[in-house]
């Protein structure tokens, strides 16, 4: 003898937890990944910044700088930073 099955169906509430998990998990995942691309653009531009500090500072004691070795870095670092 054969029982038959219990049907079961989702309520109102199932479907709204259903739906609620589902939006926090999508907005967690984008939410991570538009942090890691902002934590990585500012590294990039604070980097760019030491690079030419660490290097203005490393010559600091030469004869004075022509106007064009030292902004020569900036132009470089403007390009590269327009993304």
């Amino acid at each position: 003898m054969q029982m038959p099955s219990p049907q079961v169906s989702m309520q109102a509430t199932d479907w709204l937890r259903l739906a609620i998990t589902a939006t926090a998990t999508l907005t967690a995942a984008f939410g991570a990944a538009t942090m890691t691309l902002f934590w990585q653009r500012r590294k990039e531009k604070r980097d760019a910044k030491m690079r030419v500090f660490t290097n203005l500072m490393m010559h600091r004691k030469a004869s004075p700088p022509t106007y064009d070795w030292v902004n020569s870095d900036r132009k470089s670092t403007r390009l590269n930073s327009s993304h």
